[in-house]
Formats: C-alpha cells, structure tokens, sequence
C-alpha cells in the first residue's frame, strides 16, 4: 500500500512538473515573441544615414571612422591614402571624441595641451577641445601609451605627418560615428532641446575637471550639468558666462552646423540633434535619469 501511494504520488509529481514546464515554455514564447515584436517596432523607427552622403564635398578632405578605427584621405572623390586611427575618446564619456562635419581651424606641428600636460605633434584643431594629432609626449620625451584619448583622434606619428601636410586650414574632416538616425513620435520641449545643447557645448568646450563655485558648493563643471538637464537656468548661464556670450554662441552654432542643422526649431531638426546625442553623445542622458 505504502509503495502504491508512492507511485502515485510521483506520477502527481511528474505530472505537476510537466505542467509547470509547459506554462513556463508558452510564458518563455510568449515573453519572447513581445520582446521580438518590441525589437522590430525599435528596428523600424530607426534609420541609417552616412554623414558623407548628405552633400557632395569638392576637392579633398578626411574622414575619420571612429566604427572601424580609420581615418582616409581623400581627394577628387577617391581614397588616396589610408592610416589607422590609434585612439579616440572613450566612448560613453564626457570626453567622447564628436562625431559631424568639421573644418581644419590650426595647425601646429607641436602644441602643447594644458589639460593633458603633453604635447601634441601635427596637431590640428577641427571644434573646441578636440584635435587630430601625433602620439602626444611628456615634457621628459616619453609617449603617453593610455588607450584613450581626452577626446582627440590620435595617430601615429609617420602617418600624422602624412594627413598634416596633407591638410590645409579650411580643408573639410567628417568624423563619422554612429550614423543611426531615431525618429520620435513626440516632439520634445524646447526646455529639454536646449539643456542638452548646453550640457553638450560644455562637454565639448570646457575642462569638466575644474572647479567652480555654485550654490554656495564646490563642484567641477562635470557636476553643474546635472543642474542644467534640471532647467536650472543660473546653471546654464554659469557656461554661457564662462564663455562668454558671443563665443557660446559660436560654438553653439558651429555644433549645428556640424550637424547639418540650421536651428532646433522644427520636429525634424530636434530628431536629428536627439538622434547624435543618442548614437554619439550618449552620456548626456545620463543628466537626464
């Protein structure tokens, strides 16, 4: 009787096991087929668009691949040279190397960085803090050998003199990242566009390790952003005064120019400077949580 009531309550085991196993493989198709339907819905509100297609650039320029580590030089239309990018700003940073369309501003064959306390070979300047140079060295003589950039596009030496003799003040650099473009079916506020066109501004042209007073706190630059994606309207006007005006709104309008915008007035042109910052600034979101 005992080894009966044993079998039976085994086979009830089983059988509850299969059941559970079997709501739990429908719930795993059921999870999977939303998160497949979710997948596709974000696939098709999203589209790809290379910067380099936008217009056709005459003469010669550069572009600099950030995908695939490459920078080209090109000429009439053909690649004429090709060199390894060795480092860029490391992504998902403050000091994530920009993506857009640049001009060559200066050009020094050795400058010295007073945020990296190096010099740079062949440095060219192409927007606010970011350049294109050499392997940077101490005053001692030795490489620096970080894997990362402070945000510029570096290469070897040999090669950077190759681009920098290649290169005139005014000659055009696409640094191509992540060309997604995402499309919303809301319109973001103009409160919101504008803090994130601050915060990126700063990011791009202000040492975010110096400090400030604010609020009667010590902070770094780096912290005054979480009170700009706030709205905080003294915090803003601490970078435009940093800056000053007139050079805010330079590097303000140079970024939208980058970005082949004339302004963020439209739902367009809001899409599209929200869809750099997600494919290529995506830090500043991280003011906004």
């Amino acid at each position: 009787m005992k080894q009966k009531m044993n079998l039976i309550l085994g086979l009830s085991v089983f059988v509850v096991s299969l059941v559970v196993m079997y709501k739990t493989i429908l719930y795993v198709q059921a999870f999977n087929d939303n998160e497949e339907k979710a997948e596709i819905e974000k696939i098709n509100n999203f589209k790809t668009e290379s910067l380099t297609e936008k217009k056709e650039i005459k003469g010669k320029y550069i572009e600099a691949d950030l995908q695939n580590m490459q920078i080209n030089l090109i000429e009439n239309n053909k690649v004429v040279n090709s060199f390894k990018i060795v480092s860029k700003g490391k992504p998902q940073s403050y000091y994530e190397t920009p993506a857009g369309e640049f001009t060559i501003k200066s050009k020094d064959k050795d400058r010295y960085s007073t945020l990296g306390d190096v010099y740079m070979p062949y440095a060219m300047q192409f927007y606010g803090n970011f350049f294109i140079h050499g392997i940077p060295y101490y005053q001692s003589g030795d490489k620096v050998s970080s894997n990362y950039s402070g945000g510029c596009i570096r290469i070897d030496d040999e090669n950077m003199k190759k681009i920098y003799e290649f290169s005139v003040i005014g000659t055009t650099l696409i640094v191509e990242n992540n060309t997604t473009k995402y499309y919303s079916d809301k319109e973001i506020d103009n409160n919101t566009i504008n803090s994130m066109m601050t915060i990126l501004v700063s990011l791009e042209t202000i040492d975010q390790e110096k400090y400030i007073e604010y609020a009667g706190k010590t902070l770094k630059f780096k912290d005054l952003n979480y009170y700009i994606a706030k709205g905080d309207q003294k915090a803003k006007d601490m970078v435009t005064n940093y800056l000053g005006k007139n050079t805010y709104n330079y590097y303000m309008n140079e970024k939208l120019i980058s970005l082949g915008l004339n302004s963020l007035n439209s739902k367009k042109e809001k899409d599209d400077f929200v869809s750099y910052i997600i494919g290529n600034k995506n830090y500043v979101l991280n003011y906004f949580n």
